[in-house]
């Protein structure tokens, strides 16, 4: 830049930086369980300038904590809810951004029938293992002794059904595994 009067004259040299916009994503958030340690959240931050100062608002689950230097949330929770929480950067110029997260964290998967109906000779037969909590992508299968003749599971839904061709007590061990690898079982 040169400026001048009738007798005088000066020049400098200016610089004009432009940033890109402060901006904050996370990749995605995985499903949590109790007693499951929580899948490392690092957000990814891009843009501004210099040095990144990270907070979080909100109250996380008991077991989780957050680590403002690297602004990962790590830990293994201790109780099943869902958490609002607002994770915000801002860099040394003062431009800020934020997001907001809902950590859900599910209850410790457990199968919760105690026991089957009973069946009846070549009538249809129709029961359930039911379960509770977990993370979604359940697995059953028997891990021990089998079912009656024309009986057979659904491996996704836990549904028993068919037509038993002989009568008699038919005890199993039933194994059901989430989408974590948390798993229980039940005779």
């Amino acid at each position: 830049v040169r400026v001048a009067d009738a007798t005088r004259a000066d020049t400098q040299q200016l610089t004009i930086v432009i940033r890109a916009p402060l901006t904050i994503r996370l990749l995605r958030l995985r499903p949590a369980e109790v007693g499951e340690p929580f899948g490392d959240l690092v957000p990814i931050v891009a843009g501004g300038s210099g040095t990144n100062v990270w907070k979080l608002e909100g109250a996380l689950p008991a077991g989780l904590v957050f680590d403002a230097q690297s602004a990962r949330i790590t830990g293994t929770p201790e109780v099943a809810g869902t958490f609002a929480v607002k994770l915000s950067v801002a860099d040394n110029e003062g431009r800020s951004a934020s997001v907001a997260l809902a950590i859900r964290i599910e209850r410790r998967l457990a199968i919760v029938t105690r026991r089957l109906i009973g069946g009846r000779v070549g009538r249809r037969f129709v029961s359930r293992v039911r379960v509770g909590g977990g993370v979604e992508r359940l697995r059953f299968r028997v891990v021990r002794g089998r079912f009656p003749v024309g009986i057979r599971m659904n491996t996704r839904t836990g549904l028993i059904v068919g037509r038993p061709r002989t009568a008699g007590v038919y005890r199993f061990k039933i194994r059901v595994r989430d989408a974590l690898g948390v798993e229980s079982t039940r005779t």
